[in-house]
C-alpha cells in the first residue's frame, strides 16, 4: 500500500490568520497616531512660530519708534536763545488714552506723539522754522489737544502712534485721533494672527536734577492664532523715551 507524502504547501490556519491580521492592524494604528502626533506637534509649532514673529515685529516697531518720541532738533537752541519760556518743545508730549472703552479704566490701547522726523526744525511742514514750530504745547500739558494742534498744527510727516482696533495694531499715518477710524494703517492680517489685547501706561517718571525727568513707557500686547484661540502668547517691554522731560 503507498503511503501518502505529507503535504509541505500547507498554509496558516485561520486562527493564525486572524492573529497576524489582530497584530498588523495594532501596529498600523500605533504608527498612525505617531505621525498623527508629530504633524500636530509640527503644526502647533507652525502656529506659535507665526505668532511670535508676528508679537516680536510689532513690539520691536513701537518699542523703536516711541524712543523718539519728543525728539526736537531745536533743543539746544531754545535753551540758550535767552527766551524765558523754556521747554517750548512742540513735541514733548506723548498722550494715552483708553479707546475700547473696556475695563479696567486704565487699559490705555491707544498713544500719540510726535518728533522731528526730518530733522530740521520744520514742526508744522511749512517749509519753515517760525514761532509756529517752537510753541505746540500752549498749556504745557504734555499732551498735544485740540486747541494746541488748531493754532500750532504739527505736520502728518511729524505725528505718529499706535492703537489697537478690530483685532489688529495700527500705525498713525497722520495726525489723526485715537477715535478716528481713517488715516490708522494695519500692522498684522487678522486672518492669521489676531491682536487681543494691547496696553500702554506710563511708569511713574522720575526726576533726576534741575527739572529733567525721566519717562517710561510699559507695553503689553497680546495676540493669538485666530484658527486655533488655544495658540496664545503675551508680550511685555519697557520703553525707555530717549528725549527727556524738562519742566523748568
Amino acid at each position: 500500500m503507498l503511503n501518502k507524502a505529507p503535504n509541505q504547501f500547507a498554509g496558516f490556519t485561520l486562527i493564525e490568520v486572524l492573529i497576524s491580521m489582530a497584530i498588523g492592524v495594532t501596529v498600523l494604528i500605533g504608527v498612525t497616531s505617531a505621525v498623527g502626533g508629530h504633524v500636530k506637534s509640527n503644526a502647533d509649532n507652525l502656529k506659535m512660530t507665526r505668532l511670535n514673529k508676528d508679537l516680536r515685529s510689532i513690539m520691536g516697531l513701537m518699542t523703536r519708534d516711541i524712543r523718539r518720541a519728543g525728539y526736537w532738533s531745536q533743543a539746544a537752541v531754545d535753551l540758550t536763545d535767552g527766551a524765558t519760556d523754556l521747554n517750548r518743545n512742540p513735541v514733548i508730549g506723548i498722550q494715552i488714552a483708553d479707546v475700547d472703552g473696556d475695563s479696567p479704566a486704565d487699559d490705555f490701547d491707544c498713544i500719540l506723539y510726535a518728533y522731528d522726523a526730518a530733522n530740521n526744525g520744520d514742526i508744522d511742514g511749512d517749509g519753515d522754522t517760525d514761532a509756529n514750530d517752537l510753541v505746540t504745547d500752549l498749556d504745557f500739558d504734555l499732551d498735544i489737544d485740540a486747541t494746541d494742534r488748531a493754532l500750532y498744527p504739527i505736520a502728518a510727516s511729524n505725528a505718529f502712534g499706535f492703537k489697537l482696533r478690530n483685532g489688529a495694531v495700527q500705525s498713525r499715518n497722520a495726525a489723526a485721533n485715537c477715535t478716528d477710524t481713517a488715516n490708522w494703517e494695519d500692522l498684522n492680517n487678522t486672518n492669521t494672527t489676531e491682536m487681543t489685547a494691547l496696553s500702554f501706561n506710563h511708569i511713574t517718571t522720575s526726576v533726576v536734577a534741575n527739572g529733567v525727568a525721566i519717562r517710561q513707557i510699559l507695553i503689553t500686547l497680546t495676540g493669538r492664532i485666530p484658527s486655533d484661540t488655544s495658540v496664545t502668547r503675551a508680550l511685555t517691554e519697557t520703553v525707555r523715551v530717549r528725549n527727556d522731560l524738562y519742566t523748568p
